[in-house]
C-alpha cells in the first residue's frame, strides 16, 4: 500500500478497509493494510466493492467511503447507485 501518493484524493479499489463498510457473514472482510494507507493518506473519497451486503456510504473525519456495490451475492440488481458530489 506503499505504492499509494500521499496527495491521492480520490481512492478506488475493489475491497474495503477493514471494519468499514466490510461485514457480512458476522466476519468483517476488508483489508487492514489498506486502512492504514487510507488514515495515512486521508483521501477526500474512497470508492471500493467486494462486499455486497456493506452496500453504503459512510463519512468518517475528512473521508467519505462509499462501498458501491448495487449487486447481491447472485449478480442480480440490489442496490440503486448514488451520486457523489466533488
Amino acid at each position: 500500500m506503499a505504492q499509494i501518493p500521499d496527495e491521492t484524493h480520490i481512492l478506488v479499489s475493489h475491497s474495503p478497509p477493514y471494519e468499514i463498510l466490510d461485514f457480512d457473514d458476522n466476519i468483517h472482510y476488508g483489508c487492514p493494510e489498506l486502512l492504514n494507507a487510507v488514515e495515512r493518506i486521508a483521501p477526500r473519497f474512497h470508492l471500493f466493492g467486494h462486499v455486497h451486503a456493506a452496500y453504503g456510504i459512510l463519512k468518517l473525519q475528512q473521508t467519505t467511503f462509499a462501498n458501491a456495490a448495487i449487486v447481491n451475492e447472485l449478480y442480480e440488481f440490489k442496490n440503486n447507485p448514488k451520486l457523489l458530489e466533488l
